[in-house]
């Protein structure tokens, strides 16, 4: 690699060693940040060169690895991830690709890709003693003597990569774009119990050391290249028509950069101490100024909740359509489109990406500054991103609006039918919605197998998916699609369950969804200050100290309060779920000219009361059954915890001319029976009025009326032959 670089690189070579000896003398401008107090330990360092070729997208780099052990023992060899592995086969893969992503890999090899190692040796040329040990994604490096505790050591590193197919990879090419991620041999994280080895291959986010990276990527001139810290220098070699980008970043544990010809940077734009970069696609820069709004104000946000943003630059980098693995990386966020923007309704109507930004710019904080392990502990990014999100889209475009269920059920089927196309053979989904397949589509009918926004495996009416929680009209909670998710594994694992201990098909919907939805429940008993509170002090008391799942809820419950500890762990802790239901609500009018007075003293006469008492007899008994009678009617209702977790929820019970009653409700019995009297009639009981546990399996059955309600059928049967009358005409026309 160095005769490469030296024999192609002249020029850029010079222009870096000159900023190299600006740089130790301190007077490269712009370099202020990186002679300032280390945030991290640093004991880490990479000095990185790399070259593409983008006709093969096959990358040449060598890596200096400059390492102090910090740990409490001396250390006798080094673990290195050789991530790019994991795309050498289908099988290699494992929960990332389908089976129709299978049979095409098998058909068209170039969609994968590997690590090749050339040789690790001491850093100055000397030779190790053994040679390194590699094993599919992992490479072990037997040291010449134990690395004892503060040493430090040096090695050199030649390796190659090629890139896979960006379809079905979360790093990799598509077309002259390429995403270059996990892409160097990467050291492991040391504890004093050893390497970590465990990597949550299902979530592809990674745990590592916070260190210092100084890379050098050399690609074609007409590629734009950006990536994660400082942009240094770009040079271009005339002589070979080679570009050279060199960036710096302090205090991350990870570099990613993206290489497009067909992209373009935009000028920075500022907020607060952070610029702001996106390198768009052509298709793109209509949305450029709703991205920097959105992130103008979600780092404002962020600051506040969480405390600042600690870099200096943030990159948006903009992908082809239809390659949705977004992933976040540290000081650089993905953004693409699966739909066309020429359509005025979507472009007028939808805020997309800005709801995928916003998502990734969370994810900057918990997964790129906290930076906990994820093969532990992955709610602790996954579930607060997403809570995080769900806040900020509601201070953006507010919590959406509130249909009833039977217009939400109406616009429901209206979205699966837009989405997924329609038919009646073999239907993946289950109950209402059956009837609803993926066997009529735009892309069918015109005789195309799949449209440029979405491959074969997820076909839809209009041949592009739309989104659905930023389309006006269809979005009536910002959190639905989270509920979505989390009812179908809801009881599968716990929140703070490790990835291997959660099924792999349930694993961002428990460790994304259900612990957004905990945090929400939660937010809900105690307050969202408290939680607010309780937050950023785990943000600010963690930053770049990789915590764990005991870390954040030793916070939760001190700033909770001990009224609140033994929920906290029923809803992080336990796999139990809940279904709060009003199985019965009922009231009749109390009969009081029929029945026995009794007596009320012995020897008195037992008086059967008739229903005409006439006379002074009837005076007499008026009278006398003033005092014990009671006009009004007789309630009773009873209220069921379907599921297993007890949280405390608040009945409420509702009469005639709006008078309500509340009783508290523990949960930890089966059922609560309540029952009275009362001068006005019963009208509706509610389990949880104020909807504090967004757990709830259903909430359809947290309300119940007494009297049958046939507005709402008469709306359900409209809408129901409204549609089957477009599906009957729909067919004809096509046949």
């Amino acid at each position: 690699m160095r005769s490469l670089v030296s024999s192609r690189q002249t020029t850029s070579f010079l222009v870096v060693l000159m900023a190299g000896l600006l740089f130790g003398l301190g007077l490269l401008p712009g370099l202020g940040r990186c002679q300032g107090e280390a945030m991290s330990e640093r004991a880490l360092s990479y000095r990185i060169k790399a070259e593409i070729d983008t006709t093969t997208w096959i990358l040449k780099g060598q890596e200096q690895v400059t390492f102090v052990n910090t740990t409490d023992e001396p250390i006798g060899d080094l673990l290195f991830h050789l991530y790019p592995n994991c795309y050498a086969s289908p099988q290699q893969a494992l929960g990332r690709l389908t089976l129709k992503d299978r049979r095409r890999t098998a058909e068209d090899v170039s969609r994968l890709g590997y690590m090749r190692i050339e040789s690790v040796n001491h850093t100055g040329g000397a030779a190790l003693t053994e040679k390194p040990k590699i094993s599919g994604m992992e490479m072990t490096i037997p040291l010449d003597e134990p690395l004892q505790v503060g040493q430090e050591i040096a090695l050199t590193i030649d390796f190659a990569v090629k890139f896979p197919h960006r379809r079905w990879a979360t790093s990799g090419f598509e077309g002259g774009h390429l995403h270059a991620a996990h892409w160097y041999p990467r050291l492991a994280m040391l504890e004093n119990t050893g390497w970590v080895t465990a990597s949550p291959l299902y979530g592809n986010e990674f745990f590592g050391p916070f260190c210092t990276f100084d890379v050098e990527v050399t690609v074609p001139a007409e590629f734009n290249v950006e990536g994660t810290g400082l942009l240094m220098e770009v040079a271009i070699d005339p002589r070979n028509g080679l570009k050279t980008a060199r960036f710096y970043a302090e205090d991350v544990h990870d570099f990613t950069w993206v290489a497009d010809n067909q992209a373009i940077i935009s000028p920075p734009s500022t907020y607060g101490k952070v610029k702001v970069i996106q390198m768009t696609q052509p298709y793109s820069e209509s949305r450029a100024n709703l991205i920097n709004q959105a992130l103008k104000k979600g780092l404002g946000l962020y600051e506040q909740w969480y405390g600042p943003y600690p870099y200096e630059r943030l990159v948006v980098a903009w992908s082809p359509h239809g390659t949705k693995y977004t992933r976040e990386h540290p000081g650089l966020i993905n953004a693409t489109l699966d739909f066309p923007l020429h359509l005025k309704w979507l472009y007028l109507n939808t805020v997309e990406p800005a709801r995928e930004v916003l998502d990734q710019l969370s994810h900057q904080y918990f997964y790129g500054i906290l930076a906990n392990n994820e093969a532990e502990s992955p709610w602790l990014d996954e579930g607060l991103s997403s809570y995080s999100t769900a806040l900020v889209l509601e201070e953006l475009y507010g919590s959406g609006e509130t249909l009833p269920f039977l217009q939400r059920l109406e616009k429901t089927i209206l979205f699966r039918i837009l989405n997924e196309g329609f038919g009646c053979y073999r239907p993946k989904r289950q109950g209402a919605l059956a009837f609803l397949s993926r066997s009529a589509n735009l892309t069918a009918l015109i005789g195309y197998d799949h449209s440029p926004f979405h491959g074969r495996e997820r076909s839809s009416l209009l041949g592009f998916g739309l989104p659905e929680l930023d389309i006006a009209g269809f979005n009536n909670s910002r959190n639905l699609w989270m509920k979505e998710q989390y009812v179908p594994v809801a009881d599968n694992a716990p929140v703070v369950a490790a990835t291997n201990e959660i099924f792999p098909e349930s694993y961002l919907p428990t460790s994304c969804a259900k612990a957004a939805m905990c945090l929400e429940t939660l937010e809900n008993y105690v307050g969202r200050p408290t939680m607010h509170e309780a937050l950023k002090e785990y943000a600010g008391l963690f930053r770049f100290k990789h915590p764990g799942s005991e870390d954040l809820l030793a916070i939760l419950k001190t700033k909770a309060g001990p009224n609140h500890h033994e929920m906290i762990d029923l809803l992080f802790r336990s796999n139990g779920t809940v279904d709060y239901a009003v199985d019965l609500a009922s009231c009749q009018e109390i009969d009081n000219s029929v029945g026995y007075e009794l007596q009320t003293q012995p020897g008195d006469a037992v008086v059967l009361r008739d229903r005409t008492p006439t006379g002074e007899e009837a005076k007499a008994r008026e009278e006398g059954f003033e005092k014990i009678t009671f006009e009004g009617y007789e309630w009773q209702a009873v209220v069921r915890n379907h599921g297993t977790l007890a949280l405390p929820v608040t009945v409420e019970v509702l009469f005639e001319g709006g008078r309500t009653v509340r009783q508290e409700f523990d949960g930890k019995r089966s059922f609560l029976r309540l029952s009275g009297r009362s001068l006005e009639r019963l009208v509706a009981v509610t389990v949880d009025p104020d909807q504090k546990v967004s757990l709830d399996l259903n909430r359809i059955n947290n309300s119940r009326s007494v009297d049958y309600q046939k507005n709402g059928v008469l709306f359900l049967s409209g809408a129901l032959q409204f549609w089957m009358q477009n599906y009957l005409n729909g067919w004809a026309f096509f046949n």
